[in-house]
């Protein structure tokens, strides 16, 4: 990511969803920031997904996740989690982002079907993120600290 661009909000992306929203709303309250969680808000946005998706076909759902995308990325002075799904179609949207892979090693709630699908995850994650936190425990607090101290850094 170019250094001279303006930075608006940070992502925290990961293979262990649930682990990054924790982050992300307690490094929300750590630095006095808004946090959000970009499938939540499509999910708000669509009511129903599954229904929209019935109903309305793939291209209106796709246009629709797309908006809420594009929005969420223009959030200022935010701390925002995003599945990797979600990233791995949009990353693009996220120039203006600082973003953050948790690289949560001994978890295992991740829904990737093999290893060698997990090795390929990280291995885009690195590419597209500005930093990676390799996380050993997921101690909530600690991953915090090393994000903050990892931020100190880069602004």
């Amino acid at each position: 990511m170019d250094k001279k661009k303006e930075v608006i909000n940070i992502l925290l992306v990961s293979l262990d969803d649930r682990f990054a929203k924790n982050v992300v709303e307690n490094l929300a309250d750590i630095l006095d920031m808004y946090n959000s969680d970009c499938k939540d808000l499509v999910v708000y946005d669509l009511i129903d997904p599954k229904d929209i998706l019935e109903k309305c076909g793939i291209d209106y759902f796709k246009k629709r996740e797309k908006a809420v995308l594009e929005n969420c990325a223009s959030y200022h002075d935010t701390i925002m989690s995003i599945d990797y799904d979600l990233f791995k179609e949009y990353n693009d949207l996220f120039k203006n982002s600082i973003v953050v892979f948790l690289n949560c090693k001994s978890s295992q709630n991740f829904k990737v079907p093999s290893k060698i699908d997990r090795v390929n995850r990280e291995n885009f994650l690195r590419k597209h993120s500005t930093f990676e936190i390799y996380v050993e425990r997921k101690v909530t607090r600690k991953v915090c600290n090393m994000i903050i101290d990892k931020l100190k850094e880069i602004i």
